[in-house]
């Protein structure tokens, strides 16, 4: 039997895959494990950066895809100043590409979250560029923002009925009961449906709107229903009055004044799924933002959008939207990502922090459907992230930059088969090579090596050569250093036990005879140093005396820094001498290390000399000279 599968690509945990059942698949069946890291896909500009994303993953195989193709591609990573400009910039590029000549079943637009859509949907329709998103409604249409537009049409009924009384026509009184009977529950309040009901029916009979009649028969209500009719009431009083204000500021009043972010998490079973919603809620209001109308021109903007299709004369098929979970196992010649910023890859589903283990398998999570993101391209990748926000930790961590650059670089050189005048030049080229790891690539899949391999046959030899030095040299510096770490125990001990002897030895000083205050034991001795050398004790009442360093012929004065330490008189020897103890003792450790042998570090090899024991130089031979 055999089975198959990629731990890298685990992206759908949420219905129970796990990562483990791969990893750990050898060990519970006893099974021989073959890695096939042949690419066939993308090209040099998306393996590469993919192979060093999904490398910062720990819970995984240690493999990286092998390059097939060659340096036919581009990755461009680029930052715009917001979403909008993303999805301009995306659409844009998009109608370059369908006036060039590319078909748009090869492109596609892969998102993490469906909130993502709005700004991409505005942008295709100003370019009357068809659009599918794959597995959701279009953004407007979608079950999270309709009972937002249903409150603001309500409102404007409302407002229309105060100043104009109630509708004739009974299509326009059903429209409007309708939203009324959508809204009221929005979030739950539990308000029965007889209720709802019986305000519709009055309303239609006494052609009274159906705040008033809620109103009017509120006494008649059971009391646990009172309050919430109360706070509907009031919620549309309040909306009424911003109905003339811009759309996104009263869209952001209505979803903090209803709780509305808290009721989607609430009934969304999974995390992810309630902050998803969320997310298509703030989306939303980005929107209005951008567009900066009032609230009854927004929504004739939202039925225009909705009602009147995309010009396509020629009769192109839709490009896809569509996540990252549902594109797995498919490809593009073309492949957008936006939303490759910090908070969106990775997503963060949650704030809580205390559960670190947890919090690590959702970055690995999210990383792996990133790589899988990156990997879906043939030839082109478009990476973008806004300048509002970091770019992702994942491109960062990558060093994903720098790393185009050295591939675009490379892909250069090879093409243009150098002639490197310079050593340091031939030097970096095999560093770069190595880095890259396309030893299996130009082994198996490319030739573009063979006439360097012949030119520098001679350079071989000598690196070869290099080699051996740098490894003797190497060799030797690593025993003298071990020599070193052995000798240098030793000779802490040495320091060690030479500061114990100091701090433990008494201090003598004698007295002065002009000293005026008396000297008592358990006082506290400071010390000033004299140009010629000599040590002055001094109490908080004056001067004492002078250190006497003839009377401690063993003491190592030099030692101590005097002036930073400290002594109590322990005892009273004469009227002329007392002796002390150290209390603060600092020492002067480049003079006690001078009192001993075997300090000093032996210095490593020359860099020149190391980088040929580089892995990165090593593995570029190889890949040059295949030994």
């Amino acid at each position: 039997y055999m089975a198959i599968g990629d731990d890298d690509q685990c992206i759908y945990e949420w219905r129970g895959a796990n990562p483990s059942f791969i990893l750990n698949f050898e060990k519970n069946y006893g099974a021989k494990v073959y890695t096939i890291s042949d690419n066939f896909r993308s090209c040099a500009q998306q393996i590469l950066p993919a192979n060093a994303v999904i490398a910062h993953n720990k819970r995984r195989y240690p493999k990286f895809l092998s390059l097939t193709r060659g340096f036919g591609g581009s990755t461009q990573i680029l930052a715009q100043k917001d979403e909008w400009e993303i999805a301009k910039h995306i659409a844009g590029e998009i109608a370059d590409r369908i006036a060039a000549g590319q078909s748009t079943r090869e492109m596609a637009v892969l998102i993490r979250l469906y909130s993502q859509t709005a700004h991409l949907e505005a942008a295709f329709m100003e370019k009357n560029i068809p659009y599918e998103i794959v597995g959701a409604p279009e953004f407007y249409k979608r079950d999270e923002l309709l009972p937002l537009f249903q409150y603001l049409s309500f409102a404007f009924a409302e407002a229309e009925i105060a100043e104009s009384g109630f509708p004739e026509d009974p299509k326009q009184i059903k429209k409007y009961h309708e939203m009324f009977a959508n809204i009221v529950n929005k979030p739950r309040r539990y308000i029965s449906r007889d209720i709802v009901d019986g305000a519709q029916r009055m309303s239609r009979q006494t052609r009274r709107s159906v705040i008033d009649v809620l109103k009017h028969q509120k006494e008649v209500l059971p009391k646990r229903v009172q309050q919430q009719v109360d706070d509907f009431c009031e919620t549309i009083r309040l909306l009424l009055l911003r109905l003339k204000r811009p759309a996104h500021k009263t869209l952001g009043w209505l979803v903090e004044q209803i709780e509305y972010e808290s009721h989607l998490i609430r009934i969304s079973g999974q995390m992810e799924i309630g902050q998803s919603r969320v997310q298509t809620v703030k989306a939303l209001i980005e929107f209005a933002k951008m567009k900066n109308l009032r609230c009854g021109e927004f929504l004739a903007h939202l039925r225009e959008i909705t009602i009147q299709p995309i010009p396509n004369p020629e009769n192109l098929p839709p490009v896809k939207m569509l996540t990252i979970y549902k594109s797995k196992g498919l490809e593009w010649q073309t492949v957008f990502v936006p939303g490759s910023s910090e908070g969106t890859a990775p997503f963060v589903v949650s704030e809580d922090k205390s559960d670190e283990v947890a919090k690590i398998a959702h970055v690995e999570a999210e990383r792996r459907l990133f790589y899988v993101a990156m990997t879906r391209a043939k030839a082109n990748l478009f990476l973008y992230y806004s300048a509002e926000k970091n770019i992702s930790p994942f491109l960062d961590e990558a060093k994903t930059p720098s790393l185009l650059t050295q591939i675009d670089k490379l892909a250069k050189e090879v093409a243009a088969a150098p002639d490197f005048r310079r050593e340091s030049e031939q030097i970096e080229f095999i560093e770069r090579l190595g880095q890259l790891r396309l030893d299996r690539f130009f082994t198996r899949w490319s030739n573009a090596l063979h006439p360097l391999r012949n030119h520098w046959h001679s350079d071989f030899q000598r690196w070869q050569m290099h080699i051996r030095d740098a490894e003797a040299a190497e060799a030797a510096y690593r025993e003298a250093l071990t020599q070193y770490q052995s000798d240098h125990e030793k000779v802490e001990r040495q320091v060690r036990k030479f500061e114990k002897n100091i701090r433990e030895s008494g201090i003598l000083i004698h007295k002065f005879k002009s000293a005026y205050y008396p000297v008592k034991i358990g006082q506290t001795i400071q010390f000033e140093v004299m140009d010629d050398g000599g040590v002055i004790g001094v109490s908080g009442s004056g001067m004492v005396g002078m250190v006497d360093f003839d009377e401690m012929p063993r003491f190592d004065r030099a030692a101590v820094i005097w002036e930073r330490s400290a002594v109590i008189i322990g005892r009273i020897l004469s009227d002329t001498q007392v002796e002390a103890r150290f209390s603060t003792l600092a020492f002067d450790n480049t003079h006690l290390q001078s009192k001993v042998s075997g300090w000093r570090k032996p210095s490593p090899p020359k860099d020149a000399l190391r980088r040929f024991l580089n892995p990165n130089f090593r593995r570029g031979l190889i890949t040059i000279f295949g030994k």
